[in-house]
């Protein structure tokens, strides 16, 4: 369990990785396919094997499209329910503010900057709003058009990390879901072995980051209270993990 506090400053974050598992994948399975020659009456016996390759091949396909008027209706359910002092409510509607509809995932490397990163704002009725009144949605980013996703999927599949405002992803190892670490912002940066597109533990830069490695695990925000940010001035430098953050350890505390 945690803490109230911890609860409300994970619900009121306003930026949220998301891991989306929407590729399809093949599955190889060997069969061995066994036969047997006797060559006279107790004479020697000659054993032949062969192995046979079999690919399957899985397909996810989403499921049909809703209504406009239901998703809209959701929408607005999303965004005016959010209770800051009940950890079960709604936190907000998800939004990704892009004009593009293509994932960056399996991609060479670009500025050393890290791979299959989703980020976008959670917005609801109390925050992400301008600070003068009216108080209207403070949309930013220069860009009119934005991908929708359900923030329920969000809470208990997709989300990989969320953070108290904008978390500087495109720096951090574990598909922006740890600690900063390599340069970023040129292409030269790619070859380097510690940029964030490798994703390498420090200090040999040969094995995978996961999330106990030495760079993912110092950022958790609820286990290591001194980072959590204490004003709107000061940067970013912990997370709190979600339900996607490291596939094969559950963890969630968005």
């Amino acid at each position: 369990s945690l803490a109230q506090g911890s609860i409300n400053l994970a619900l009121q974050c306003s930026f949220v990785m998301v891991a989306l598992f929407l590729k399809c994948f093949s599955i190889f399975v060997c069969g061995v396919a066994i036969s047997f020659g006797l060559q006279g009456c107790g004479g020697p016996t000659t054993t032949t094997t062969s192995t046979t390759a079999t690919t399957i091949t899985t397909t996810t396909t989403p499921p049909n499209p809703k209504s406009g008027k239901i998703i809209a209706s959701l929408m607005n359910q999303e965004y005016n329910a959010f209770n800051p002092d009940d950890a079960s409510s709604p936190v907000g509607v998800f939004l990704r503010v892009t004009h593009e509809m293509k994932i960056y995932c399996d991609v060479p490397c670009f500025q050393g900057t890290p791979d299959c990163r989703i980020s976008g704002s959670i917005i609801n009725n109390k925050q992400m709003l301008t600070r003068t009144t009216p108080n209207k949605i403070a949309l930013t980013f220069g860009k009119a058009t934005a991908w929708y996703v359900n923030s329920t999927l969000i809470r208990t599949r997709l989300g990989k990390c969320s953070f108290a405002w904008d978390g500087g992803t495109q720096g951090k190892v574990n598909n922006g879901c740890g600690c900063i670490q390599g340069r970023i912002g040129d292409q030269k940066y790619c070859n380097e072995s510690d940029c964030p597109y490798n994703n390498k533990v420090p200090p040999d830069f040969t094995q995978t980051s996961t999330d106990t490695s030495k760079n993912v695990e110092p950022c958790v925000c609820t286990k290591h209270e001194n980072l959590r940010p204490l004003n709107w001035e000061h940067s970013v430098d912990c997370f709190w993990p979600g339900a996607a953050f490291y596939p094969p350890n559950k963890h969630n505390d968005s």
